[in-house]
């Protein structure tokens, strides 16, 4: 889906679908009523490892508050379902989240933006090694030539003639920061 940063450029937003989400909430929300007398040690770990799970394979960026979300109704289901246990119930909101701090871990994002995921470097002058998402600089180098917005904005509206002048192009659009990444802005893991 299309979104907007928070300095106002347009990005991709992934987010988890609805349906997706309420699914497993409802698979989380029939097993622990079906474990019900379990030990909250076992209870705890068996939610751990649901929570892990869930932010490993959705844990992408931007989606924080779904993962937040998430969280946040599994520790209302474990409440709900550690209520019913008896008749007199004792788990008070402090205690759900005493029991949350160790088992319920907080979700992190787990994958990386995809200008830093996919940061190839290649052998020679592959255009391969641009590191940044596409639309992310006002002039965009391809196979060595400029971008002809560049060049409407100076004025000229004809090519560049020799490859003399294309190189001190090249060279100065180096210097203002439009180029094909080189490893110094390049955030490879």
């Amino acid at each position: 889906m299309c979104s907007k940063t928070r300095q106002g450029k347009l990005t991709v937003r992934r987010k988890t679908i609805a349906t997706r989400l309420r699914k497993k909430l409802q698979e989380v929300k029939e097993t622990l009523r079906m474990r019900l007398h379990w030990p909250i040690p076992r209870h705890g770990a068996w939610l751990k490892s649901v929570l892990l799970g869930h932010d490993r394979y959705y844990g992408v960026p931007r989606n924080g508050s779904l993962l937040t979300v998430f969280r946040a109704t599994v520790m209302r289901y474990w409440c709900r379902t550690l209520r019913r246990r008896s008749q007199r119930h004792r788990i008070t909101w402090q205690r759900i989240y005493a029991l949350a701090e160790p088992w319920l871990p907080k979700p992190p994002i787990r994958h990386l933006y995809p200008a830093q995921r996919l940061c190839v470097t290649t052998r020679g002058r592959s255009p391969v090694r641009s590191c940044r998402t596409p639309g992310s600089v006002l002039g965009v180098l391809s196979n060595w030539h400029l971008y002809r917005d560049r060049q409407r904005r100076r004025g000229k509206t004809q090519g560049i003639s020799s490859r003399s002048s294309r190189q001190r192009e090249m060279t100065a659009g180096l210097h203002e920061g439009h180029h094909i990444g080189n490893r110094a802005d390049c955030i490879c893991a």
